[in-house]
């Protein structure tokens, strides 16, 4: 994204990666550390023009410079996300979403360690969801979803819609984010518009060449760069272990997600944005997100809006609070960067034993664990979020009375703890 900002202020296209590459080139001559980065190596530009509405001014800073404001903003915003959700989730269970959150943190490294934009985008909606649901500091989480959504809107659009679909209040929150993000998009579109007018037809050449057999982002089993640490986590990488036609796996991927879609949104509809319910919708919604297009492990840090719920479900009596805390830890286990690293060791090792005799299996466990554990989780959670009994019928109500009834309704005694 640096390098692409650059080009782009060359006045040059950053959506053809020979651009890109020779002024990466020109700037590492210059540069104090010239073999710390090698411009052939540089990954193609696979982001909409609106990200470039935030990375510009980075692009005005020295590579060094511009690297450390980067990864600090990245750290800052997630671990942020991180502790504002845990927040929001104390008055259920605070141990266990301590836990929960110390575990996803701890194995979120792969985003840091690569600078990947997906924390920056999760960790500002992660603060806009606490800004939206304790009422608290509006304005500034409708300034965190809208830059979520200029540098990764496949990754957190589905947060917006819920608030779009859950109750007035909610709503108008959601249209003010829309605002704030056409406004904040448009310098970003224009300049690459004026710069790069053939940029859509260039950018869809480039994720078609991706994508395709053998390709970086193929999801199948050719995959150059999918299944190793940072794998492409999509429905599709699981369903083309057994049918490996963009065909069959895409339109599989996409009916899935479309119908469990369809039933979120009915059910979103229904409840009005009650807190209990609120948070049942975004934790279903945020694993079912990742199934659809084209997400990595790092995509996966989303996970963190599926730990109040888990809290929420632990102080109830039954079964739900086990499978609850048993697909979280899983759905962490097999999305996270450091976990992951492990088990491929692990494989690695095992695989002379089985080579020539049971080798698919070694693919297969690859493939198929992490997008069907996500699966699973999402229609869990949808299941309790249908079942669940709606508890406040008057979603306009301030958002912050809200929160504190609906927990003293399902916890009695809460409240005097909480007081005391």
């Amino acid at each position: 994204l640096y390098f692409g900002s650059r080009t782009l202020l060359a006045q040059k296209d950053p959506y053809i990666q020979q651009n890109v590459a020779r002024v990466a080139s020109e700037q590492m001559e210059r540069d104090e550390n010239p073999d710390a980065i090698q411009p052939d190596a540089l990954p193609h530009n696979l982001y909409l023009p609106t990200v470039f509405s935030v990375t510009l001014p980075f692009a005005l800073l020295s590579y060094r410079l511009a690297s450390v404001l980067w990864i600090a903003w990245l750290a800052g915003t997630l671990v942020a996300g991180f502790v504002l959700l845990w927040y929001l989730a104390s008055g259920f269970s605070p141990a266990l979403a301590g836990a929960l959150a110390g575990l996803l943190i701890a194995d979120s490294v792969l985003p840091l360690v690569a600078g990947n934009t997906a924390a920056i985008a999760v960790g500002l909606c992660a603060i806009a969801v606490w800004s939206f649901l304790s009422g608290r500091l509006v304005a500034v989480g409708v300034v965190c979803l809208a830059v979520s959504l200029l540098l990764k809107p496949h990754d957190t659009g589905m947060v917006w819609l819920f608030f779009l679909l859950a109750g007035r209040t909610f709503r108008r929150y959601a249209l003010l984010t829309l605002a704030a993000t056409i406004v904040a998009a448009l310098p970003g579109v224009l300049v690459v518009t004026r710069v790069a007018p053939t940029w859509m037809p260039e950018l869809h050449r480039t994720l078609v060449l991706d994508s395709a057999r053998g390709g970086p982002n193929d999801p199948g089993p050719a995959s150059s760069e999918g299944h190793g640490v940072g794998m492409i986590i999509s429905l599709q990488t699981a369903v083309s272990f057994f049918w490996d036609d963009p065909a069959v796996y895409n339109t599989t991927a996409y009916a899935v997600f479309g119908v469990l879609a369809l039933i979120w949104i009915a059910i979103t509809i229904r409840h009005q944005g009650s807190l209990q319910s609120s948070l049942l919708g975004l934790a279903a919604i945020a694993p079912l997100s990742l199934l659809p297009l084209y997400h990595r492990q790092s995509d996966a840090t989303i996970l963190l809006l599926t730990i109040p719920a888990c809290a929420m479900l632990w102080r109830k009596p039954g079964r739900a609070r086990w499978i609850a805390l048993a697909l979280s830890v899983v759905a962490i286990l097999v999305t996270g960067g450091l976990s992951w690293a492990l088990f491929l060791a692990v494989l690695g090792w095992l695989y002379p034993f089985w080579n020539g005799i049971t080798g698919p299996v070694f693919i297969a466990a690859q493939m198929i664990p992490a997008p069907f554990v996500l699966l699973a989780l999402g229609i869990f959670y949808l299941y309790i979020y249908g079942r669940f009994p709606e508890q406040d019928r008057n979603p306009d109500a301030p958002v912050t009375q809200r929160y504190k009834k609906s927990v003293d309704a399902s916890f009695p005694g809460q409240s005097a703890r909480r007081s005391a």
